[in-house]
């Protein structure tokens, strides 16, 4: 059983993991039950089930959660600047009551839904999938009602341990409470073991597997001048963690001294324009071609044309851009701004200054680089078998 608020065709990393996730254990011949939240993009999944995966779509909820939506685990939902007494009134009264977030009514649901079908009961191992982190609360409470289930918590980021979010004082305590009976924690990366070790989980529990992305193959019909320095980044922006204001203005600086440099966004394109308007830059001085957010395999298929790679680093050491595996399946140089993530890129502080330098750099030497190591600490197949062989263990 597989329990997870994201799924593909979603447009998002946990999206493509759970998708990644659940192909391996059909693949081992389980079958599968997937409880996702009810949305009417999962309609074409439902029409394509296979023999091994029957997928169970819940009612997100009724009063806090009528929809989902991509933005759904960011609990500061009432936070604005501009908003008045009352309504920062009921943003702590929400921060107060309402943990860890308004998903936890889909939570709720979904535990209520696999009681009621005695999904559990049938199961020999369940995953649930975070964030959010609610998800996990089915996970702790189904456990409690089955205790022969096998249950592995996934993480991306971190939770209570997350740079990029306020901490609140209960929120440790709540989550070393759901984590206490759990039987193992898969995390993407070795730097955030402590971010558990220091919810109570025993080391032994925690497994460092990176995320299960399947490779794609598609095609674009997506333009590019052959004649120009062709770099790329797709992804969204966040302030504090995930800042593209340093770049962009390395990348004006290192346009007067190559011309020929341009650069493609992919994403968010409202997030952008409010970095470059609070930076006071005007998009028609920066040599950048901007488009929203594209198909995964589609985006791996331009990624294929293009020159360069960027990947802006995560200020926090427990968070890992899940997109570096995409990029290496483009099989195209990358350079990493920000702490060091490895070697084998080219990699620059997050200084505009040492930005340009080295945008400059590289446009003007010739590519050499070598990410065999590197796709096989991603690769979807090792992963994969990693992942089947801690189920294995917990069912023997």
């Amino acid at each position: 059983m597989v329990i997870s608020y994201w799924y593909y065709p979603e447009n998002v990393a946990r999206a493509f993991h759970v998708k990644g996730i659940v192909s391996s254990l059909v693949q081992e011949g389980y079958n599968v039950d997937l409880i996702i939240p009810r949305n009417s993009m999962y309609q074409e999944i439902d029409a394509r089930e296979s023999d091994n995966i029957t997928i169970h779509q819940v009612k997100p909820g009724s009063i806090l959660h009528k929809e989902k939506n991509r933005w759904d685990v960011n609990r500061n939902i009432l936070n604005n600047s501009r908003s008045n007494f009352f309504i920062k009134g009921l943003k702590s009264l929400y921060d107060v009551l309402i943990w860890p977030d308004r998903t936890v009514e889909w939570a709720i649901n979904a535990y209520r839904y696999v009681k009621k079908h005695k999904l559990h009961s049938n199961s020999e191992a369940m995953v649930t999938v975070g964030l959010p982190v609610s998800t996990h609360i089915t996970g702790h409470l189904l456990k409690k009602d089955a205790t022969h289930l096998k249950w592995i918590a996934d993480y991306g980021d971190p939770f209570s341990y997350n740079p990029d979010r306020e901490i609140r004082k209960y929120d440790k305590f709540l989550e070393s409470k759901i984590l206490n009976n759990v039987n193992s924690i898969v995390i993407p990366t070795e730097n955030a073991v402590d971010c558990y070790t220091n919810l109570g989980v025993n080391r032994s529990k925690i497994h460092v597997i990176p995320q299960l992305f399947e490779e794609q193959q598609g095609e674009s019909s997506y333009s590019i001048d052959k004649e120009k320095f062709n770099i790329m980044y797709a992804g969204s922006f966040y302030r504090g963690i995930r800042s593209p204001v340093e770049f962009i203005h390395g990348l004006v600086l290192a346009s007067e001294k190559n011309p020929n440099l341009h650069f493609h966004y992919f994403g968010n394109v409202n997030a952008l324009e409010e970095f470059l308007e609070m930076e006071g830059l005007d998009i028609k001085t920066i040599p950048i071609t901007v488009n929203t957010f594209k198909d995964r395999s589609e985006i791996i298929s331009i990624m294929k044309n293009m020159d360069l790679l960027i990947n802006l680093n995560n200020k926090s050491t427990s968070q890992i851009p899940s997109k570096i595996i995409d990029y290496l399946y483009a099989d195209t140089r990358i350079l990493n701004v920000g702490s060091n993530l490895t070697d084998l890129f080219d990699n620059v502080d997050n200084e505009k200054e040492k930005i340009a330098k080295k945008l400059v750099e590289i446009s003007k030497t010739s590519s050499n680089f070598d990410y065999s190591e590197l796709k096989g600490f991603y690769s979807y197949n090792v992963n994969s078998s990693k992942y089947n062989r801690i189920l294995q263990k917990e069912n023997s």
